[in-house]
Protein backbone atom coordinates (compact mmCIF):
# COMPACT_ATOMS: atom_id res chain seq x y z
CA UNK A 1 0.00 0.00 0.00
CA UNK A 2 1.49 3.07 -1.33
CA UNK A 3 1.62 6.50 0.69
CA UNK A 4 -1.69 8.07 -1.22
CA UNK A 5 -3.88 4.64 -0.36
CA UNK A 6 -2.86 5.34 3.30
CA UNK A 7 -3.68 9.16 3.62
CA UNK A 8 -6.94 7.91 1.59
CA UNK A 9 -8.09 5.93 4.18
CA UNK A 10 -7.16 8.28 7.05
CA UNK A 11 -8.95 10.91 5.63
CA UNK A 12 -11.90 8.77 5.34
CA UNK A 13 -11.78 7.58 8.94
CA UNK A 14 -11.26 11.18 10.39
CA UNK A 15 -14.39 11.86 8.44
CA UNK A 16 -16.54 9.49 9.82
CA UNK A 17 -15.63 9.92 13.57
CA UNK A 18 -16.46 13.45 13.32
CA UNK A 19 -19.95 12.92 11.30
CA UNK A 20 -20.35 10.28 14.18
CA UNK A 21 -19.71 12.60 16.94
CA UNK A 22 -21.53 15.64 15.61
CA UNK A 23 -24.84 13.12 14.78
CA UNK A 24 -24.94 11.90 18.37
CA UNK A 25 -23.61 8.44 16.97
CA UNK A 26 -23.03 5.88 19.51
CA UNK A 27 -18.67 6.18 19.16
CA UNK A 28 -18.86 7.96 22.82
CA UNK A 29 -22.87 7.52 23.36
CA UNK A 30 -24.20 5.38 25.37
CA UNK A 31 -21.02 3.27 26.55
CA UNK A 32 -22.53 1.60 29.29
CA UNK A 33 -24.81 0.33 26.86
CA UNK A 34 -27.89 1.12 29.05
CA UNK A 35 -31.04 0.95 26.74
CA UNK A 36 -31.73 4.31 25.24
CA UNK A 37 -35.24 5.99 25.07
CA UNK A 38 -36.23 3.93 28.41
CA UNK A 39 -38.67 5.46 31.04
CA UNK A 40 -37.89 5.79 34.56
CA UNK A 41 -40.56 4.14 36.06
CA UNK A 42 -42.33 6.68 38.66
CA UNK A 43 -42.01 5.21 42.48
CA UNK A 44 -45.63 5.63 43.70
CA UNK A 45 -47.31 4.76 47.39
CA UNK A 46 -49.34 2.04 46.33
CA UNK A 47 -48.71 -1.20 48.30
CA UNK A 48 -49.38 -2.74 51.45
CA UNK A 49 -47.16 -1.47 54.63
CA UNK A 50 -47.25 -3.00 57.68
CA UNK A 51 -46.04 -1.65 61.36
CA UNK A 52 -45.83 -3.58 64.97
CA UNK A 53 -46.00 -1.81 67.89
CA UNK A 54 -44.02 -2.17 71.08
CA UNK A 55 -43.50 -0.27 74.61
CA UNK A 56 -41.72 2.85 74.64
CA UNK A 57 -41.66 3.78 78.27
CA UNK A 58 -42.04 0.35 80.11
CA UNK A 59 -41.78 1.78 83.22
CA UNK A 60 -45.00 2.99 83.16
CA UNK A 61 -46.64 0.10 80.37
CA UNK A 62 -44.62 -2.80 79.81
CA UNK A 63 -47.38 -4.89 78.08
CA UNK A 64 -48.75 -2.72 75.13
CA UNK A 65 -48.62 -4.14 71.76
CA UNK A 66 -50.09 -4.15 68.65
CA UNK A 67 -50.55 -3.98 65.03
CA UNK A 68 -50.84 -1.50 61.79
CA UNK A 69 -51.47 -2.16 58.63
CA UNK A 70 -51.52 0.14 55.11
CA UNK A 71 -53.14 -0.67 51.94
CA UNK A 72 -52.95 2.16 49.26
CA UNK A 73 -54.45 1.07 45.88
CA UNK A 74 -54.80 3.36 43.19
CA UNK A 75 -56.29 6.37 44.73
CA UNK A 76 -57.64 5.08 48.06
CA UNK A 77 -55.98 4.60 51.15
CA UNK A 78 -57.20 2.68 54.51
CA UNK A 79 -55.27 2.66 58.11
CA UNK A 80 -55.72 -0.20 60.55
CA UNK A 81 -54.40 -0.71 63.84
CA UNK A 82 -55.04 -3.58 66.58
CA UNK A 83 -53.94 -2.16 70.33
CA UNK A 84 -53.71 -4.59 73.42
CA UNK A 85 -52.37 -3.80 76.79
CA UNK A 86 -52.41 -0.07 76.69
CA UNK A 87 -53.60 2.11 79.59
CA UNK A 88 -57.47 1.44 80.60
CA UNK A 89 -60.46 3.92 79.43
CA UNK A 90 -57.82 6.48 78.14
CA UNK A 91 -57.86 8.40 74.87
CA UNK A 92 -54.87 7.70 72.60
CA UNK A 93 -53.49 10.12 70.29
CA UNK A 94 -51.99 8.81 67.49
CA UNK A 95 -50.04 9.83 64.56
CA UNK A 96 -47.65 9.58 61.88
CA UNK A 97 -43.93 11.32 62.35
CA UNK A 98 -41.42 12.71 60.41
CA UNK A 99 -38.73 10.24 61.80
CA UNK A 100 -37.85 6.50 60.54
CA UNK A 101 -36.82 5.10 63.72
CA UNK A 102 -38.30 4.75 67.07
CA UNK A 103 -36.64 6.04 70.33
CA UNK A 104 -34.69 3.64 72.73
CA UNK A 105 -32.80 3.79 75.91
CA UNK A 106 -29.78 5.80 74.64
CA UNK A 107 -32.26 8.82 73.62
CA UNK A 108 -32.98 9.26 77.57
CA UNK A 109 -31.20 12.24 78.08
CA UNK A 110 -31.57 12.94 81.36
CA UNK A 111 -30.96 9.28 82.16
CA UNK A 112 -33.95 8.56 84.57
CA UNK A 113 -35.61 5.76 83.06
CA UNK A 114 -38.14 7.07 80.85
CA UNK A 115 -38.41 8.67 77.33
CA UNK A 116 -40.49 11.67 77.99
CA UNK A 117 -42.33 13.80 74.83
CA UNK A 118 -39.38 16.07 75.15
CA UNK A 119 -36.17 13.00 74.20
CA UNK A 120 -38.93 11.38 71.79
CA UNK A 121 -39.58 14.56 69.77
CA UNK A 122 -36.12 14.83 69.22
CA UNK A 123 -35.88 11.83 67.71
CA UNK A 124 -39.30 11.38 65.64
CA UNK A 125 -39.59 14.67 64.64
CA UNK A 126 -42.76 16.52 64.25
CA UNK A 127 -46.33 15.33 62.88
CA UNK A 128 -47.14 14.45 59.78
CA UNK A 129 -50.63 12.53 59.51
CA UNK A 130 -52.76 12.61 62.71
CA UNK A 131 -54.69 9.00 62.57
CA UNK A 132 -57.83 10.44 63.56
CA UNK A 133 -61.77 10.78 62.56
CA UNK A 134 -60.28 11.91 59.22
CA UNK A 135 -57.27 11.27 57.60
CA UNK A 136 -57.65 13.62 54.60
CA UNK A 137 -57.26 16.48 56.59
CA UNK A 138 -54.36 17.48 59.43
CA UNK A 139 -57.03 19.34 61.43
CA UNK A 140 -60.48 18.18 60.74
CA UNK A 141 -61.07 15.48 63.07
CA UNK A 142 -57.99 16.03 65.29
CA UNK A 143 -60.01 16.12 68.70
CA UNK A 144 -61.55 12.77 67.61
CA UNK A 145 -59.18 9.55 68.45
CA UNK A 146 -60.11 6.34 69.98
CA UNK A 147 -60.41 5.12 73.39
CA UNK A 148 -59.53 1.71 74.62
CA UNK A 149 -61.85 -0.63 76.82
CA UNK A 150 -61.44 -2.08 80.27
CA UNK A 151 -58.67 -4.12 79.39
CA UNK A 152 -56.79 -1.48 77.16
CA UNK A 153 -57.59 -2.73 73.56
CA UNK A 154 -58.77 -0.80 70.66
CA UNK A 155 -59.07 -0.93 66.98
CA UNK A 156 -59.05 1.55 64.63
CA UNK A 157 -59.82 1.73 61.24
CA UNK A 158 -59.97 4.81 58.73
CA UNK A 159 -60.04 5.12 54.83
CA UNK A 160 -59.98 8.54 52.48
CA UNK A 161 -58.77 9.64 49.09
CA UNK A 162 -55.24 9.18 48.73
CA UNK A 163 -54.95 12.41 46.83
CA UNK A 164 -56.73 14.19 49.28
CA UNK A 165 -54.50 13.83 52.34
CA UNK A 166 -51.73 14.34 49.95
CA UNK A 167 -52.89 17.53 48.88
CA UNK A 168 -53.46 18.89 52.25
CA UNK A 169 -49.80 17.31 53.42
CA UNK A 170 -48.38 19.17 50.87
CA UNK A 171 -50.19 22.62 51.04
CA UNK A 172 -49.49 25.74 52.61
CA UNK A 173 -47.98 25.72 56.55
CA UNK A 174 -50.10 28.17 58.15
CA UNK A 175 -49.32 27.44 61.63
CA UNK A 176 -45.06 27.68 62.33
CA UNK A 177 -46.18 27.08 66.26
CA UNK A 178 -47.32 23.85 66.54
CA UNK A 179 -45.93 20.23 65.79
CA UNK A 180 -47.63 19.84 63.24
CA UNK A 181 -45.95 20.24 59.98
CA UNK A 182 -46.44 20.23 56.20
CA UNK A 183 -44.34 17.61 54.41
CA UNK A 184 -41.96 17.73 51.28
CA UNK A 185 -43.85 16.79 48.08
CA UNK A 186 -40.28 15.54 46.69
CA UNK A 187 -38.98 13.13 49.53
CA UNK A 188 -42.33 11.78 51.28
CA UNK A 189 -42.82 8.33 52.00
CA UNK A 190 -45.23 6.11 54.14
CA UNK A 191 -42.18 3.35 54.40
CA UNK A 192 -40.03 4.16 57.17
CA UNK A 193 -42.19 6.39 59.25
CA UNK A 194 -42.79 6.02 62.66
CA UNK A 195 -46.08 5.90 64.45
CA UNK A 196 -46.34 6.95 68.05
CA UNK A 197 -49.18 6.27 70.56
CA UNK A 198 -49.61 8.36 73.14
CA UNK A 199 -51.49 8.75 76.25
CA UNK A 200 -51.47 7.36 80.16
CA UNK A 201 -54.66 7.22 82.63
CA UNK A 202 -54.43 10.04 85.35
CA UNK A 203 -53.85 7.83 88.22
CA UNK A 204 -50.16 6.18 86.65
CA UNK A 205 -47.75 7.79 88.50
CA UNK A 206 -45.57 10.23 86.84
CA UNK A 207 -41.77 11.08 88.25
CA UNK A 208 -40.90 14.77 87.85
CA UNK A 209 -37.74 14.05 86.20
CA UNK A 210 -40.04 13.85 83.02
CA UNK A 211 -40.50 17.12 80.84
CA UNK A 212 -42.85 18.10 78.31
CA UNK A 213 -43.19 21.59 76.15
CA UNK A 214 -45.26 24.41 78.05
CA UNK A 215 -48.98 24.02 77.44
CA UNK A 216 -48.69 20.32 76.71
CA UNK A 217 -50.37 17.60 79.73
CA UNK A 218 -47.35 14.94 79.86
CA UNK A 219 -50.38 12.07 80.79
CA UNK A 220 -51.59 13.07 76.93
CA UNK A 221 -48.72 13.08 75.49
CA UNK A 222 -46.70 10.38 76.91
CA UNK A 223 -45.74 8.15 74.49
CA UNK A 224 -47.01 4.55 75.17
CA UNK A 225 -45.65 2.80 72.09
CA UNK A 226 -44.02 2.60 69.04
CA UNK A 227 -43.66 1.42 65.88
CA UNK A 228 -42.01 2.01 61.99
CA UNK A 229 -43.66 1.53 59.34
CA UNK A 230 -42.24 -0.74 56.62
CA UNK A 231 -43.44 -1.13 52.98
CA UNK A 232 -43.60 -5.29 51.82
Amino acid sequence: MNSLSIIIIASLMLIGCEKNVKSGGDLFENPMGVPQNQEVEEETHEGQYVARFWPLNSALNKFARGDAKIEIKEDMINIQMDIKNSSVLTNQKQFIFEGSRCPNETDDLNQDGYLDPVEVSRVVGNILIPLDDNIEDQFLGLDQFPTTNLFGNYKYEKSGNLNLLLDDLFSDDLDFEDEIVKGDKTTFKFHNRVILIQGLDSFTYIPGTINTRPGVSIQENLTVACAEIKKI
